[in-house]
């Protein structure tokens, strides 16, 4: 997972979907916390590549894991796209 958010942050996006697919693919299931960011990253970095209905579909499952997590991050996007300071 580490890889594949430092190739996020890099905007190496296709390495970074990579790393995160990898890593969805052996991450334990009973691990919601795990599973639902790295669905959120994936969702982001397919996103960023104009992949909208891989996109959409990883947060579904993320929604689906872990609902909270889908409202903090449409919440972050939020502020981000608005250009409201940090406060969080």
């Amino acid at each position: 997972m580490r890889r594949g958010y430092e190739a996020k942050d890099e905007d190496n996006l296709t390495i970074a979907t990579q790393c995160l697919t990898y890593s969805l693919l052996f991450c334990p299931m009973t691990n919601i916390p795990l599973l639902s960011t790295l669905y959120a990253l994936r969702a982001e970095t397919n996103y960023r590549m104009a992949h909208i209905l891989e996109a959409r579909k990883d947060i579904a499952k993320c929604r689906k894991v872990d609902p909270a997590l889908v409202k903090v991050c449409a919440c972050v996007s939020f502020l981000v796209c608005q250009n409201v300071p940090n406060i969080l």
